[in-house]
């Protein structure tokens, strides 16, 4: 009953204490940018003591911007053992067309009620019935306050999942990560990471990925695998002093279509792309509209994307200009 006792009050000093921030957003809506900005330094680590905080999982990108992106990309998994690359090349995608699914990239402040059961369904696994409410509704509240941008997984409409990551400096933060206990065997963490590595080799701005740190040293060790790096050092290792990137290119985002499965920079609004259907494998680069106040003055902010499409090793390019 003591534990009882004490996990109700706990609980509600919880709630009471996110009683605040809640109503403050809720308030200022999709208009506080800026408040969204500064509150998610505190999530990200950022404005943590240097002796606090654990290990996050790095994967530094190429500075070699002149090179093909979609050899960078294949220079990456050749470096993986063939258990991992498998799985990025083939898995992921062969789930995706087994299982329907669909991903869109949207803005983070449009989360809603419709995402707290898929919070609640994947914290039950690691917390009990009475911890798993609360960790649920915390981990809903930050994310809704939080910037940046989701790519929200679907079957037949219905949200199974979403990722939620943020570009700050020349780093991209993936910041959360919530499945349905039902979908956890349909490969959808393997896309969410295969899509911010892909992303991060991909855009000018980026040189780091950062996966943030792991609940356990089996998580930790499944980012290694992938090419990721474990940093105690974090800090130093990664570049968060920029702006926050405040338009994610097109090129870069899922647009939820069912011809694109599960694959960036495809079905791309005045793009044209190979005559061949199945030419699903895709790599690009694109310079992203970064939260900079002169900028705002340049209306004519242009966001210049080169496009390699590929089947089977050989594919066409498209070179696509878009402006703001």
């Amino acid at each position: 009953m003591e534990i009882l006792y004490s996990c109700a009050w706990y609980g509600a000093v919880a709630l009471l204490s996110t009683s605040v921030p809640l109503v403050i957003v809720l308030n200022l809506g999709k208009g506080a940018l800026r408040f969204r900005e500064f509150v998610s330094k505190f999530p990200m680590g950022l404005n943590h003591s240097r002796k606090r905080g654990r290990a996050h999982s790095l994967l530094k990108c190429s500075n070699d911007r002149s090179t093909n992106p979609s050899l960078i990309y294949d220079k990456f998994l050749k470096g993986l053992n063939r258990s991992a690359r498998t799985t990025l090349k083939n898995q992921v995608d062969k789930e995706f067309r087994k299982n329907g699914l669909r991903v869109k990239t949207v803005a983070a402040h449009g989360l809603s009620l419709e995402h707290l059961p898929v919070i609640y369904s994947h914290e039950c696994r690691s917390y009990n019935f009475l911890l798993a409410p609360i960790v649920s509704f915390l981990r809903f509240l930050s994310s809704s306050i939080m910037t940046g941008y989701r790519d929200e997984y679907r079957i037949d409409g219905r949200l199974v999942a979403y990722s939620q990551f943020i570009i700050k400096g020349s780093t991209l933060r993936a910041m959360w990560f919530y499945q349905r206990a039902e979908v956890s065997r349909y490969q959808i963490w393997f896309h969410s990471l295969r899509a911010n590595v892909q992303r991060g080799l991909t855009m000018h701005e980026i040189c780091t990925v950062d996966a943030g740190p792991s609940g356990n040293k089996d998580i930790t060790r499944l980012k290694e695998k992938f090419g990721f790096e474990t940093v105690k050092d974090w800090r130093n290792n990664s570049d968060y002093k920029g702006e926050y990137v405040r338009q994610l290119p097109r090129e870069m985002q899922f647009l939820g279509s069912r011809c694109s499965e599960g694959k960036l920079l495809m079905c791309h609004k005045g793009i044209s792309t190979t005559k061949d259907s199945k030419a699903y494998g895709s790599m690009g680069r694109a310079k992203a509209v970064i939260a900079n106040p002169s900028a705002k003055k340049n209306s004519d902010c242009k966001i210049e994307a080169q496009l390699h499409f590929s089947s089977s090793g050989v594919g066409s390019r498209t070179v696509a200009r878009a402006r703001k």
